[in-house]
């Protein structure tokens, strides 16, 4: 049976290497970008594939862009333009106001989105095959 295809963006190369592990343990194929533009790029050309996008939202747009930065909103108000408004993400976020992730992402008129507060433990793995397999 083929894996269900993921795309990870998480520019923490620890964080995102525990995450890519869980993800692949739990037996989904994990492609893992570090930032934005980069993740824009294998959403447009991977579209049919990718079944879910599993971003943290403090991802530097590029390699020339602080580590700091929040273009994870963007990239996530940019996938559900390039895939759809019901395309499943789920948000990785240390902010644990999910109106305020709401707000500043605007992203109150999307459906399909999980937020899972830093650390995830395996709670990621848990949203992931609640939207992959049907239950969300």
């Amino acid at each position: 049976m083929k894996k269900k295809e993921v795309l990870l963006v998480e520019d923490n190369q620890q964080q995102g290497s525990v995450y890519a592990d869980m993800l692949a343990t739990a037996n989904y194929e994990v492609y893992w970008e570090s930032y934005a533009d980069k993740a824009r790029e294998v959403l447009s050309q991977k579209v049919a594939g990718i079944v879910i996008l599993v971003v943290d939202l403090h991802i530097p747009k590029n390699e020339d862009t602080p580590a700091d930065t929040a273009h994870g909103y963007d990239l996530v108000s940019d996938a559900k333009k390039i895939l759809g408004k019901d395309f499943p993400i789920v948000i990785i976020s240390e902010v644990k106001s999910r109106s305020k992730i709401m707000t500043e992402g605007k992203l109150s008129e999307f459906s399909q989105f999980e937020i899972v507060e830093k650390p995830v433990g395996s709670l990621l793995v848990e949203k992931v095959d609640e939207f992959t397999r049907g239950g969300m």
